[in-house]
């Protein structure tokens, strides 16, 4: 593309675009300048474009920041400031239609960052808050589908994070759910289950049978079901194939994200079959063996996922003991 020859709005999305391809190859340094780029240039014509622009840039770069440092502080400083403005941008520029994706990609960032790193102190109210910014994003991306001609990104791509959404959303309901007594747990296991199984529905129904974007509701939904394991061998079966079918998908993503959902379905594995029999201690020893170091190498690679399993990984050690214990216990020391 002639940058000579495009607009300032094109030039910032090839600048988004490039950014995410990059994050998506773990390049991060690389992504999280090239983003910076697409909010400096969004600055500069602040008040003549859509505010969604300086929106989308903002939430890309707290992405990366989500993925690569982990740093909850800077990620939520960035969300926050970023999505006061834009909503005071949309008040003040009343000559702007207004449109919803930007605002609803801050708000999805948000949960993703309170998911995977609530405070110690604050677990649970986290986790509420990040269930209630899921909503907000999904009641978003809603209005955004409805008239996607007024919105700075096509229909596919408000549809994909619509949907995703909803299984960030039943991923959520299961950390609430181990946090809660035995009614409230099922309530919160059997919401997730709905979400869960909504992603995989709304994805079938428009076709998709392949791609990152289907295999992650594959996954999302055998995690939920994987709670399920111990109550019949039917259920223990439904959400292993669920497990082993989105495992067989991500090996066609190649490296490195790719060898990370695959190494991410292989814990999900080993906690499947602690969900279905905690006393098979020496087994469930063995496997988490046998995947160690390529799930320690992708947790080096990403914090965002090595936050995401900490309480699993904590509760497997625990139930596992002797050196397994310890050598989780060491994995998380800040």
């Amino acid at each position: 593309m002639d940058i000579e020859n495009i607009s300032i709005e094109d030039r910032i999305m090839e600048l988004i675009n490039t950014g995410i391809d990059l994050s998506g190859e773990e390049v991060y340094d690389q992504a999280f300048e090239t983003h910076l780029q697409a909010v400096h240039l969004a600055e500069e014509v602040e008040g003549v474009i859509n505010p969604d622009y300086y929106a989308y840039a903002n939430a890309e770069l707290a992405y990366v920041i989500r993925q690569s440092s982990g740093d909850r502080e800077e990620a939520m400083d960035i969300l926050h400031k970023t999505l006061e403005e834009t909503r005071k941008a949309f008040i003040i520029e009343d000559i702007i239609e207004r449109s919803f994706f930007g605002t609803a990609r801050l708000e999805e960032e948000i949960g993703l960052v309170l998911r995977n790193f609530p405070k110690k102190d604050e677990k649970y109210e986290d986790l509420k808050q990040a269930s209630n910014k899921m909503n907000e994003a999904v009641e978003n991306y809603a209005h955004a589908s409805m008239k996607p001609e007024q919105e700075i990104v096509d229909k596919e791509t408000i549809e994909d994070h619509l949907f995703r959404c909803k299984g960030i959303s039943a991923m959520i309901g299961l950390k609430l759910a181990g946090m809660s007594r035995t009614l409230e747990r099922r309530e919160y296991l059997m919401l997730a289950k709905n979400h869960a199984n909504s992603e995989v529905f709304e994805r079938k129904q428009r076709g998709e049978k392949s791609g990152f974007g289907y295999l992650n509701s594959l996954h999302t939904l055998g995690a939920v079901e994987s709670e399920f394991a111990a109550e019949s061998q039917t259920q223990y079966q439904i959400a292993k194939d669920h497990l082993e079918e989105a495992k067989e998908l991500a090996q066609d993503l190649g490296y490195p994200r790719g060898e990370n959902i695959t190494n991410a379905i292989d814990f999900r594995l080993v906690w499947l079959e602690y969900r279905r029999d905690p006393s098979k201690i020496d087994q469930l020893g063995k496997r988490l063996d046998d995947i160690w170091p390529a799930l320690v190498g992708t947790f080096d690679r990403n914090e965002s996922i090595k936050g995401f399993f900490k309480d699993q990984m904590m509760e497997l050690g625990e139930n596992i003991g002797g050196p397994y214990r310890q050598r989780i216990i060491d994995l998380y020391k800040e």
